[in-house]
């Protein structure tokens, strides 16, 4: 943890006359949790790799997240506590005020309507083309993730054994495998890694490499260490290294999934 000195009392009087105004009532609880929470993100952050003006990014960005979840609940209370107490008896500033919050609330529309349609529309179709429950149906529409490998590890392999796959970008469609069957991978983001395990970059960077010299090789002894038991070929390692690397594989370990598209290994 790393101490932030940057401190804003203005906040700090709002959030403390604000509580005064809900005193004795069930929803103080709600607001004095977002309040603290508040004041706790402008002393104390958690010091992970980010330095300079991102330092706090972490910290802020996801106890934020859940504070303004808490702001939006107890906000319900704090309109009605006003309408109730200061514009019950006071037609036209009752009127004036439900005006502003019907224009409020009508703008803050407008990025969840307007998002969805940009996302579901055609070129651009992350949640694929029909309604469904399925959230891994986007994959079907694709090229990064074949959806009938994944759904195969899903339904036929067991527990969590660590399934090799090529390391990708931050930010990019890689990790597929893992991160929609739950399995174990070397490495996912390696940039997250870097991020959350700054003292480990040597291990990280490692793993990188140990992830290409199995590829191209077919280290067996890199496979032991590891103990991985099922390796992924599917259109990202095809990109990455060559055919004749990836058909090592036919030789040395049991073919439990052959499609056109992707290929799994069982290590014996």
């Amino acid at each position: 943890m790393g101490l932030h000195t940057n401190r804003r009392p203005r906040y700090i009087l709002v959030m403390l006359c604000e509580q005064n105004c809900f005193a004795n009532n069930k929803w103080t609880y709600l607001i004095s949790v977002r309040k603290w929470n508040l004041i706790l993100i402008e002393f104390f952050f958690v010091d992970d790799a980010f330095v300079g003006d991102l330092e706090r990014v972490n910290t802020v960005f996801k106890i934020g997240m859940q504070i303004w979840v808490l702001i939006s609940l107890s906000s319900v209370y704090f309109l009605y506590y006003i309408k109730k107490n200061f514009l019950a008896d006071k037609l036209i500033l009752n009127k004036i005020f439900n005006l502003i919050l019907i224009l409020l609330i009508s703008s803050s529309l407008v990025y969840p309507i307007f998002a969805t349609y940009t996302k579901t529309r055609n070129n651009y179709n992350f949640f694929g083309k029909i309604a469904t429950l399925e959230g891994r149906n986007y994959l079907n529409n694709q090229d990064f993730c074949d959806y009938d490998a994944v759904k195969w590890i899903n339904e036929n392999i067991r527990g969590t054994p660590v399934i090799l796959e090529a390391k990708g970008q931050s930010f990019q469609w890689t990790s597929c495998v893992s991160f929609n069957t739950g399995l174990p991978t070397l490495i996912g983001w390696e940039g997250h890694e870097q991020q959350w395990r700054p003292d480990e970059l040597d291990k990280i960077a490692q793993r990188v490499k140990d992830i290409d010299i199995i590829y191209n090789n077919t280290d067996i002894g890199l496979i032991r260490k590891y103990d991985i038991s099922y390796i992924y070929v599917g259109k990202l390692e095809k990109d990455k290294y060559s055919l004749e690397s990836l058909n090592k594989f036919n030789n040395l370990f049991n073919l439990v999934y052959n499609t056109s598209k992707t290929k799994i290994y069982k290590v014996n």
